[in-house]
C-alpha cells in the first residue's frame, strides 16, 4: 500500500493507491519527476525474487522520507484563506522560473526531504568545477589582469557551469546570478557612445514636439527590383488611437521614452569600438583571397560537435533578421529595429505592419500565416516555417484575449462603430504582440541561450534571469529598460554560415543556380550579385504577405508551399520542413568551414566591414575585457590557419574582425559550452543577449500583466490627446502566464515545444523527442537522455518521426454523440495512453476503455453506491443537498460594516461538493475541505 498526495481545489487528501513503489515522495536517491530530477522507479527484484541490497537501502530511504512527508503534512495548519487555498497554490508563474523544487513541492514535503533533494541535485550534477587547479590559476590571472582576461583558461565557462549546477533557490545562487547578469550587461555601452553615419538622432531627448516624429525614410528593394525609399507611414485609412508608451511601435521608437529614436528602424548603426588601427583599406588583402585562405570549406562537411540540429540556426536566423537589415542604398543605416520584437513577423514600419494585419475583423488578428519579412526567401525554409508558427500564435493569443476579456473592455462580436472597432482591434493586436514577443523571449533563454550553454545535453533547466532589478554589493543599480541600438560590430558577429547543414547547402546551391543562370556560384562577383538580385526581386518575392509563399518561389527545383483557400499553409507541409530541420545536423563553427557557394556573400561582408571602418580583432577583444592575442598561434593553434593568416595580414594586430572572429579556434564541447563557436564570439553573444533583453523596456519594467494607471493616446492627424484609464493590460494575467517558461515541462525549460504542440498538434506528441528537443538531432537526444538515465520517459528514440494523427472530426449532433458513445471499441478516447501512464496501465475512463476489463470494478462500485437500486438515488440527492448546505454555511462570511452575507459559490461550494461526496462515499476518508 502506498500514499500519494492529491491536491484538489485546495484540499490535500491522502488517497490509498495500490503500488509497489513510492511515486511522489521518493526523493533523495530516487528523485522526483516534478522537479526535473531523476525519476522514481519501482524496486528491482533479483532473479531469486528478492530486492538487491542497494535497492533495499534505496527503498528504505524512500519510505522513510515518505513517512517524514506525511508527518509534515499532518502537522501543518489548515489554510485560513477564504478560498481554502495555501499561498503556494495562488502564486503566479515567474518570468524566469527557477529549476528545482517548486513552491508547491516545498510546501508538501518535509525539511529532510528537501535537504536530501538539494544534496541529490549537487551530487548528480557533479563537482561545480571540473578542474579546480586550472580554475584557481585562471581566477588568479583574472584578478591580476581584470581588463585583459585570458578566456583560453576557461574561467568564464567554469563559472557559468558552476552557476548552472548550483540549486537556484539559495541566496548564494541568486547573488551569483545577479553578478553574472551585471557583468554581461555592463560589457556593452548603454546607450551607445558613437554612431556610424551622420544622423545620430537616437540622442534626441523626448519632448512633446517630437514624441510622435516618424523615423527617417527606410529603404528596401522595391517591387521592380530597384532600391527605393518608402515614405513614413501614415497608418491605416481610419485613424486609430495608439498608446505610444504602452505598446511597441511598429518602427521600434519610444522603447526608451527619453530617447525615442534609440533603436528605431531607419536610423544609423551604432559603433561600439573606436578603431585606432592605422592600416588603410587599400593595403589589406583581397577579400576573395581572405575567404579562400581562411573561411572557404574544402568540401569536407563537419557536423556540429554537440549535434545541434539545423533548426537551431533557423531560429538564430530569425534573431539575426530581427536585428539587422542594412539599407541597400546606405550601408550605415539599419532598416529594422534594435529590439527582439519579432519585427520579421510584424514589420519595421507602420506601412509594413498594416499589410499583415486583418484590421477589418476588429479582433487584433493577422492574416492567416502572414509575416512581413521578405528576405527569408533567400534562406532555407525552416526559418519561414518557424515564423508561421509565431503568426499562428499571435492569432491564437488574440482570440484567447477576446474570449477571456479580463477587463471587460472588448465586445464579441466587435462593435459596428468604425472608431470603436478600430480601437478594439488596436488594443487586442498590441497586447497579443506583447504576449507573442514574450514567447519569443522565453525561447531565446530557454532554447537558444540554453543550447548555447549546452544545458539540455546535461539535463539542466537553469536559466539566466536578466529581467529583475539587480543591485551590486556596493549598492549600485544595474540598469534595465534603457533601450538598445545595435552596432556594426555585432552585425558582423551574427553571420554563422559555417553552421549551415548539408541539406541546406544543397538548397542554397539550387537557389543560386536559379537566380544566376549560367554562372558558377563560386565565381560570382559582388557586381553580379547586386545586379541579379535587383532584376529578380519582383519574381523572387511576392510583395503581398497574404499570398506570399516560400521554399520554391519561381524555381521548379523546390516544392513550393501553397496556401489554402483560407490563406493558411498545410500543417503537413510545415511539419515536414521543421522535422527535416530537426533531423539535419548543423555544421561546426570552424575556420575553413563556410560553404563555397556563399563566396560572394562573404567577400561582400569583408568589404562592408572595411567601409564601416571596422575595428580589428584585438581591439574588439580589448573592448570586451579579454586579453589581446599575442600572435596568430594564440588566436588559432592550427598551423595551417595561423600560417595563412600571417601571410595575409603580417601581424596579429592587423587581423580584421570578421575573418578573425569566424576563423578563431573554437571552444570544445563541455559543461557550460554547447554551441562550440570561437571564444570571442561566445563571450560577445552572451553579453549581447543579456543587453538586448535587459535593455528592452517591454521585457523588463513594462513586462507586466497590468497596465499603468493612466494612458495618453495621440490620435493621428488630430490635435486631441485623449486620456483613458486602464485601456488594456500590457500582457494581461492570462498572457503573462501563457508565455512564462516552465522548467519542469520535460524539455528542461524549452519554450519552443509549446508552440510546436499548440499549432501542429497532430505532428508533435507531448512526450516525443521531436517535440521536446527540436534543436538537437534525434540520435543526439537519444544518447543524452540515456546518459541521464531518463530515456524511458520519452518516445521517438527509434529516430522515426511521430505518427501523424488524423484530422479530428467534431461530432456536434445528438445522433452522432449517441452513436459514438455506444461503440467504445471503435471510438476510443484520445486520453487513453496518457491516463494509462498515470494509473500504471490500469486505465481511467472505465465506461469507455476496455469495458470487459473493468466490468467487475464497475459492478462493485455500482453495488456500493446503489445497494437499494433506484431508492439509493434519493439518498444521494439528500447527501448532495446536505453537503451543499454545509458548504454554504461553512464558507459564508460577513465583512464588518457592510450589509449582506457573501460566499464564493464556485470556488468554495460547487467545486467542493464533488470532492466531499467522493471523499465520503467512494474513498471513505475523513474529509479536509
Amino acid at each position: 500500500m502506498h500514499f500519494v498526495d492529491v491536491d484538489i481545489d485546495g484540499s490535500m487528501l491522502s488517497v490509498l493507491y495500490n503500488s509497489r513503489c513510492i511515486l511522489d515522495s521518493a526523493v533523495g536517491i530516487l528523485g522526483d519527476t516534478s522537479n526535473g530530477l531523476t525519476p522514481p522507479s519501482c524496486p528491482k527484484l533479483t532473479q531469486g525474487g528478492r530486492l538487491s541490497r542497494s535497492e533495499m537501502i534505496r527503498d528504505t530511504i524512500s519510505k522513510f522520507l515518505s513517512a517524514t512527508d506525511l508527518v509534515a503534512l499532518a502537522n501543518r495548519p489548515l489554510p485560513n484563506a477564504p478560498d481554502g487555498k495555501y499561498p503556494y497554490q495562488v502564486q503566479p508563474k515567474q518570468t524566469a522560473p527557477q529549476s528545482g523544487p517548486t513552491a508547491a513541492y516545498k510546501a508538501t514535503h518535509s525539511r529532510l526531504t528537501l535537504l536530501m533533494q538539494k544534496l541529490q541535485t549537487i551530487f548528480e550534477h557533479g563537482p561545480p568545477v571540473h578542474d579546480p587547479g586550472n580554475f584557481i590559476k585562471a581566477a588568479l590571472q583574472a584578478f591580476e589582469n581584470p581588463d585583459a582576461i585570458n578566456d583560453r583558461k576557461d574561467l568564464f565557462v567554469d563559472l557559468l557551469s558552476a552557476l548552472c549546477k548550483l540549486p537556484q533557490d539559495t541566496e548564494f545562487s541568486k547573488e551569483a546570478n545577479g553578478k553574472a547578469i551585471a557583468f554581461l550587461y555592463n560589457s556593452l555601452p548603454h546607450p551607445p557612445a558613437m554612431y556610424v553615419g551622420s544622423d545620430p538622432s537616437g540622442s534626441v531627448p523626448w519632448t512633446e514636439a517630437n514624441a510622435s516624429t516618424p523615423a527617417a525614410p527606410a529603404t528596401s528593394w522595391g517591387a521592380n527590383g530597384a532600391p527605393s525609399g518608402s515614405e513614413p507611414s501614415k497608418g491605416s485609412d481610419a485613424p486609430t488611437p495608439r498608446a505610444p508608451w504602452a505598446f511597441r511601435s511598429a518602427d521600434g521608437s519610444g522603447n526608451n521614452v527619453w530617447r525615442p529614436a534609440l533603436g528605431q528602424s531607419g536610423r544609423p548603426y551604432a559603433r561600439d569600438v573606436e578603431s585606432e588601427q592605422p592600416l588603410p583599406a587599400n593595403v589589406l588583402p583581397d577579400p576573395g583571397l581572405v575567404f579562400d585562405a581562411l573561411l572557404r570549406s574544402r568540401g569536407d562537411f563537419k557536423p556540429h560537435p554537440g549535434r545541434n540540429s539545423s533548426l537551431t540556426f533557423a531560429f538564430a536566423s530569425l534573431v539575426t533578421h530581427t536585428l539587422f537589415r542594412t539599407a541597400p542604398t546606405d550601408m550605415t543605416v539599419n532598416n529594422t529595429t534594435s529590439y527582439l520584437d519579432l519585427s520579421p513577423l510584424y514589420g519595421t514600419t507602420q506601412a509594413e505592419q498594416d499589410l499583415v494585419r486583418n484590421r477589418g475583423a476588429g479582433r487584433g488578428l493577422l492574416w492567416n500565416d502572414a509575416f512581413a519579412e521578405d528576405r527569408l526567401v533567400l534562406v532555407p525554409p525552416a526559418a519561414s516555417a518557424l515564423l508561421v508558427l509565431f503568426s499562428r500564435n499571435h492569432n491564437y493569443t488574440a482570440n484567447m484575449l477576446l474570449k477571456i476579456n479580463e477587463r471587460g473592455r472588448w465586445k464579441d462580436p466587435p462593435p459596428s462603430d468604425p472608431a470603436q472597432r478600430a480601437q478594439q482591434d488596436e488594443e487586442i493586436f498590441q497586447v497579443a504582440r506583447n504576449v507573442n514577443c514574450g514567447h519569443f523571449m522565453a525561447m531565446i533563454f530557454g532554447d537558444y541561450v540554453g543550447g548555447f550553454l549546452g544545458l539540455p545535453r546535461d539535463g539542466l533547466a537553469w536559466s539566466m534571469n536578466p529581467f529583475d532589478p539587480i543591485k551590486t554589493p556596493s549598492g549600485e543599480v544595474v540598469g534595465r529598460g534603457e533601450g538598445n541600438h545595435v552596432s556594426v560590430e555585432f552585425n558582423l558577429l551574427y553571420r554563422w554560415h559555417a553552421t549551415i547543414a548539408e541539406k541546406d547547402i544543397g538548397w542554397t546551391k539550387k537557389l543560386f543556380t536559379g537566380v544566376f543562370p549560367g554562372k558558377d556560384p563560386e565565381k560570382l562577383q559582388p557586381s553580379d550579385f547586386i545586379a541579379a538580385v535587383g532584376r529578380s526581386w519582383s519574381s523572387l518575392v511576392d510583395p503581398n504577405p497574404r499570398t506570399r509563399t516560400f521554399n520554391g518561389q519561381v524555381f521548379s527545383t523546390f516544392p513550393t508551399l501553397e496556401r489554402g483557400p483560407d490563406g493558411a499553409f498545410a500543417d503537413d507541409a510545415l511539419a515536414d520542413i521543421l522535422q527535416t530541420a530537426t533531423e539535419s545536423v548543423a555544421g561546426a563553427y570552424r575556420a575553413r568551414g563556410h560553404p563555397a557557394v556563399l563566396r560572394v556573400i562573404e567577400t561582400m561582408t569583408i568589404e562592408q566591414g572595411r567601409q564601416w571602418g571596422m575595428c580589428s580583432m584585438n581591439e574588439f577583444r580589448t573592448f570586451l575585457g579579454l586579453k589581446p592575442f599575442a600572435d596568430f598561434e594564440d588566436w588559432n593553434r592550427d598551423p595551417a590557419i595561423a600560417g595563412a593568416a600571417r601571410q595575409l595580414y603580417g601581424h596579429i594586430d592587423y587581423l580584421e574582425l570578421y575573418p578573425g572572429i569566424q576563423a578563431e579556434e573554437t571552444m570544445p564541447l563541455g559543461p557550460g559550452s554547447g554551441i562550440c563557436c570561437g571564444y570571442t564570439m561566445t563571450r560577445a553573444i552572451l553579453a549581447d543577449a543579456i543587453a538586448l533583453v535587459r535593455g528592452d523596456r517591454f521585457y523588463t519594467t513594462d513586462y507586466t500583466r497590468k497596465a499603468p494607471s493612466r494612458f495618453f493616446f495621440f490620435v493621428p492627424d488630430a490635435t486631441l490627446t485623449v486620456f483613458l484609464s486602464h485601456p488594456a493590460a500590457n500582457l494581461t494575467s492570462w498572457g503573462f502566464q501563457d508565455c512564462a517558461r516552465d522548467p519542469n515541462n520535460g524539455a528542461f525549460g524549452g519554450a519552443l515545444p509549446k508552440l510546436l504542440m499548440r499549432h501542429l498538434p497532430r505532428h508533435y506528441p507531448g512526450d516525443n523527442i521531436y517535440s521536446l528537443f527540436p534543436f538537437y538531432t534525434p540520435a543526439a537526444m537519444k544518447e543524452n537522455l540515456a546518459r541521464l538515465g531518463i530515456a524511458d520517459q520519452y518516445s521517438g528514440l527509434d529516430g522515426r518521426r511521430p505518427q501523424v494523427l488524423p484530422v479530428p472530426k467534431v461530432v456536434d449532433t445528438i445522433e452522432g454523440l449517441v452513436h459514438v458513445l455506444a461503440d467504445a471499441d471503435k471510438f476510443g478516447t484520445p486520453y487513453t495512453r496518457n491516463m494509462k501512464l498515470l494509473t500504471e496501465d490500469y486505465g481511467f475512463f472505465l465506461n469507455f476503455d476496455e469495458q470487459d476489463k473493468h466490468a467487475k470494478d464497475k459492478a462493485w462500485a455500482a453495488h456500493a453506491l446503489f445497494p437499494k437500486g433506484r431508492e439509493s438515488f434519493e439518498d444521494h440527492m439528500q447527501a448532495y443537498k446536505s453537503i451543499t448546505e454545509g458548504l454554504v454555511k461553512d464558507y459564508s462570511y460577513n465583512i464588518d460594516g457592510i450589509p449582506g452575507t457573501r460566499v464564493d459559490i464556485v470556488g468554495n461550494v460547487i467545486n467542493l461538493i464533488a470532492v466531499r461526496w467522493v471523499s465520503d462515499y467512494l474513498v471513505g476518508f475523513s474529509r479536509f475541505c
